[in-house]
C-alpha cells in the first residue's frame, strides 16, 4: 500500500514540475509578446506582468516537493559534512520532522485565509481584478506537497537510512 501511494505521489510530483516547465515557457513566451507589441506595434497588453508575477508563485510551489524529493534544494553543509552518517542520519530525521510540523502549519493557515477570502470575494486591486482566494490556492496545496515529502524523508530517516536523493556524504 505504502509503496503504491509513493508511486503515485512521485507521479504528482513529476506532473507538478512539469506544469512547472509549461509554465515557465508560457511566461517567456508571454513577456516576448508583450515586447514585441509593446515596442514594435506600440500596443500595449494589459494584465502580462500580473499574470507572470502570479505564474512565480504557483512554479515555486509546484515545484517545491520535487525539488525536495530530488535533493536539490540548498544545503548548508559547513558543520555537516564533519559528522558521522549516524548523526548525518539524526539531523535529517530531525530537520524532516520539523520541516513537516511547519509545512502543515502553514498549510492549515493558507487554507484557511483562502477560505476567508473565498467567503469575502475579495478581489486583487488591479486591472485583471482577480479572485485573491484563487490565487493563492496554490500555497496551501504546494504545502501539502510539501509537508508529505517530508515525511517520507523522515520515515526513511527513522528506518535508519538516508533517502535516496539525500546529498549527504557519507
Amino acid at each position: 500500500m505504502a509503496e503504491r501511494f509513493n508511486k503515485i505521489f512521485d507521479r504528482i510530483l513529476d506532473l507538478g514540475a512539469g506544469a512547472t516547465g509549461v509554465i515557465l515557457m508560457l511566461i517567456m513566451l508571454v513577456v516576448s509578446v508583450k515586447v514585441f507589441f509593446r515596442y514594435v506595434l506600440t500596443i500595449g497588453i494589459v494584465g502580462i506582468d500580473e499574470l507572470s508575477g502570479l505564474a512565480l508563485l504557483y512554479i515555486t510551489f509546484f515545484a517545491g516537493a520535487w525539488v525536495l524529493r530530488r535533493g536539490d534544494h540548498v544545503i548548508i553543509d559547513l558543520l555537516s559534512s564533519h559528522f558521522n552518517p549516524g548523526v548525518k542520519r539524526w539531523l535529517g530525521f530531525i530537520t524532516s520532522v520539523m520541516g513537516t510540523v511547519i509545512c502543515a502549519v502553514l498549510m492549515w493557515y493558507g487554507t484557511m485565509a483562502i477560505m476567508d477570502l473565498w467567503q469575502k470575494d475579495i478581489v486583487t486591486p488591479t486591472e485583471l481584478e482577480l479572485s485573491r482566494a484563487a490565487i493563492i490556492s496554490v500555497i496551501p496545496f504546494g504545502f501539502m506537497l510539501l509537508t508529505i515529502q517530508f515525511m517520507r524523508h523522515a520515515s526513511v530517516y527513522a528506518r535508519g537510512k538516508m533517502p535516496a536523493a539525500a546529498k549527504f556524504e557519507l
